[in-house]
């Protein structure tokens, strides 16, 4: 029972995660993607020189 219920709760996880994604990508187009990029380098630059 106990394995069942483990994979159950994997599939679960597992659509739920496709779904996410999908929204994420109808959400994000190319120019909004490079967007995303330019934010991340941005907080990994200012976390840089907070160390």
């Amino acid at each position: 029972w106990r394995m069942e219920k483990e994979q159950t709760d994997e599939e679960v996880i597992r659509e739920a995660s496709v779904e996410v994604s999908r929204e994420f990508k109808t959400l994000i187009n190319a120019d909004g993607l490079d967007s995303l990029k330019q934010l991340q380098h941005l907080m990994l630059y200012l976390s840089l020189l907070s160390l």
